[in-house]
């Protein structure tokens, strides 16, 4: 093309040339994504869980107890990646991500029970109610001692009628005991 003929100027007008460069963009923008126009399969997956009887959700929805003779078992679950949480009373939840690639799949989830602390606490005066995460645990006569919490922090409370609660932030850590001594003030 010879650049001093008349249509390679309009060819060139800066609202061409940026046209041209945004449909080159929008055109870039789309590769190595091939897999966005190809259609999805589906396949089905069971769910069991060790020890057996964890609550099953999958992908934000809770589909049950999973136990070994009867797992969960979800039919036309399209491929890809998916969200399983298993929660069990006294085992630490767990949550697992798997891909699926169609045709049946089988997951099977080791829930821990060592995962968990323990937490002793004290109460001066002795007679106070022990709750941590808005559960009671007992009364404090001088302590109680709690087992299998999950390991986090935690919202310790305690009352004692005639004396002012308190609130304290606490820490539970794996396999680890901790004491918490909490001295109540006379209203």
């Amino acid at each position: 093309m010879n650049p001093a003929h008349p249509s390679w100027k309009r060819f060139c007008y800066p609202g061409s040339l940026a046209a041209i460069f945004l449909l080159i963009v929008i055109a870039a923008a789309g590769c190595g994504k091939g897999d966005l126009f190809v259609p999805r399969g589906t396949g089905s997956i069971s769910i069991q869980t060790e020890p057996q009887g964890a609550v099953i959700t999958f992908d934000g929805t809770t589909r049950g107890w999973a136990y070994e003779k009867k797992p969960i078992v979800i039919k036309g679950v399209t491929n890809g990646w998916h969200t399983i949480r298993a929660t069990l009373p006294g085992q630490v939840p767990r949550v697992e991500e798997v891909d699926l690639a169609g045709g049946e799949t089988t997951v099977r989830i080791p829930l821990d029970p060592q995962a968990f602390g323990r937490l002793t606490i004290y109460s001066n005066p002795p007679g106070a109610e022990v709750f941590i995460s808005s559960r009671f645990y007992g009364v404090a006569n001088p302590k109680v001692e709690i087992n299998s919490l999950s390991y986090g922090e935690h919202i310790l409370w305690v009352r004692l009628k005639g004396y002012q609660s308190k609130r304290h932030n606490v820490i539970v850590e794996r396999q680890t005991d901790r004491a918490y001594r909490i001295h109540l003030e006379k209203e």
